[in-house]
Order: structure tokens, then C-alpha cells, then sequence
């Protein structure tokens, strides 16, 4: 036994098929059922049954993942120790929505290099879920993220602070008389809004729906660049953070009579090895404070 075939077996039963297994490992169908067929000889085992090229685990099987699954994990923490010991761990590959990332990464990395000017932050860019997914499969060390509403009970968490959606639109627009906003006020308002997978948009959808309104959402972009260009442009309006202080003064901001808080905040996975460089970054986040951000 070796962990290759530990590997193989593993990523088997995570597709129940050896052609996919061999596609995600990138070798070839024959190395990977060798691999299988080489543990059940030295084990006196069946591992999977067999049936229309559809595996499934045996009783022995299913022990024997759970040994692997440990066994592996044993590994990945003991080779990330090791080279712990012997590099310098400065790159931290921090995961955030590009919302998220252009308005609180220029800040939180000035303050950081203030703090530890080692220390170097590699951005991932992907919306909240893919970033705790990578997270937990640590692929991604840290991550940005709108925690509203999120099971995080595998995760650690610092909370950074917390911002409100605001009502974003042309100074000559009418609605930028008023002093607040109600969803009703945007029955027939030309949106643009981030991307509907995100939080704020889950948020903003579930507003817009109690009160069965339809938003009349002309497109999606996750730029504020691209949002504020429509807004200056009279295009449409948005819904933006109250900490992204417009640097054009045909943006107004007003806020929304039922106000939408969300609660930013750095987290990573619980009882993985932190090293040096993570350690230093969590240290850096507790004592963070952040004022506004000119969009």
C-alpha cells in the first residue's frame, strides 16, 4: 500500500466511476483500477461492488475510506508542517467577491503592510460560496466574505465590521430628493445589481419579493466601476456599501428605510495547521479598522 493508491481509491469513491476518477487525477483508467485492484489484493478485500460501471462501497469499503480519508489528512498536515519549517510562509491566498475586494482589499493590504511588510496577499476572486468551499478544501487560506445568514460552524471567524446597502442614483433623478428609500419607491427604477448568487442580492431579492415587486433589473455587473458608470451616466440605478464614499458628486447615496446590514468578516478553516504567515494575518485582523473606501 502506498498513498497513491490511497489517493486513487479516494477520488473513486468520490465519483463511483474510474473513468471520472482518472480524469480528475489526470492518469490513465488502467493506473487507477491497478491501483484498486492491487489494495483489494493485499487487504483480501472487496472494496466497491461493481454494477453497470457504477461502484459503490462495500461494508470493508466503507471503513476503509474513513481510514484513508484520515490517514490522508494525517499526510497534507504533516507535508504542510514540514515545509513550514523549512520556507518562509508570507503568501496568503486570501478568497472575496469582487465587490468585497475593491472596496476593503486596497485598505485591509496598506494596513496590513503596515503591520508585517513580509506578508504578501494573493486575491482569489470568486463569489461566497466557492471561497468557503475552497476554504474547507484549502485551497483558498483565508477568506473576505458577507456573513449574513451562513452556516459557518466550520469555520473560524473575526468580524472586521459591519456596512449597509444603500440606494445608489443620479443626483437629477428624482428619487434623490428623499431622504430614505422604500422598496415600493423602486417599482419601475432601472437597476443595475451585482450578480444573483451573492448575499446582497439574495438580500435585496427576498425584499423585492415580501412585497411582490418585480425589480425592473436592466443587468448584473459586480464592478463598481461599471455600476457607477450607469449611475453617472443616468442609466440606472444601484444598491451599493454605505462605506464606498462615490468620488463622482452626481452620486447620491440614500439609505433604505428598513435598513439591510450586512456583517463582513475573515474566516478559514477550523483545525487546519495555520502557518506562520495565516497566524500573522488573524493576529493583523483583530486589531483592523476600517473608515471608507473612495469608489
Amino acid at each position: 500500500m502506498n498513498i497513491n493508491q490511497l489517493q486513487y481509491f479516494q477520488v473513486v469513491c468520490k465519483f463511483e466511476n474510474i473513468s471520472k476518477a482518472a480524469q480528475e487525477l489526470h492518469v490513465s483508467q488502467s493506473a487507477v483500477s491497478k491501483s484498486i485492484r492491487e489494495l483489494e489484493r493485499e487487504f483480501e478485500i472487496n472494496l466497491f461492488n461493481r454494477f453497470n460501471n457504477v461502484l459503490t462501497l462495500t461494508t470493508e469499503g466503507k471503513h476503509f475510506l474513513e481510514r484513508t480519508n484520515h490517514i490522508l489528512s494525517e499526510v497534507n498536515l504533516l507535508y504542510t508542517q514540514v515545509r513550514d519549517i523549512h520556507q518562509t510562509n508570507n503568501i496568503i491566498r486570501i478568497g472575496m467577491t469582487p465587490l468585497l475586494g475593491c472596496c476593503l482589499l486596497p485598505p485591509f493590504y496598506q494596513e496590513l503592510y503596515d503591520y508585517d511588510s513580509n506578508l504578501i496577499l494573493e486575491p482569489i476572486e470568486r463569489n461566497v460560496f466557492p471561497v468557503l468551499n475552497e476554504i474547507m478544501s484549502e485551497k483558498i487560506d483565508v477568506g473576505l466574505i458577507i456573513a449574513n445568514a451562513m452556516d459557518l460552524s466550520h469555520f473560524g471567524i473575526i468580524s472586521l465590521l459591519d456596512t449597509s446597502l444603500v440606494f445608489c442614483t443620479n443626483i437629477y433623478n428624482p428619487l434623490s430628493k428623499k431622504e430614505s428609500i422604500s422598496i415600493e419607491d423602486l417599482r419601475e427604477e432601472p437597476l443595475v445589481l451585482i450578480t444573483p448568487d451573492s448575499i446582497e442580492s439574495k438580500l435585496l431579492a427576498k425584499r423585492f419579493s415580501d412585497r411582490r415587486i418585480s425589480p425592473n433589473v436592466i443587468f448584473r455587473s459586480d464592478q463598481v466601476y461599471t455600476i457607477q458608470h450607469c449611475i453617472n451616466h443616468e442609466i440606472a440605478s444601484s444598491f451599493l456599501y454605505d462605506i464606498i464614499v462615490p468620488r463622482n458628486r452626481e452620486i447620491c447615496q440614500i439609505p433604505l428605510e428598513d435598513p439591510i446590514v450586512l456583517h463582513i468578516c475573515l474566516v478559514w478553516k477550523k483545525d487546519r495547521y495555520l502557518h506562520s504567515g495565516i497566524q500573522k494575518i488573524l493576529q493583523f485582523a483583530k486589531q483592523f479598522q476600517f473608515t471608507h473606501y473612495h469608489g
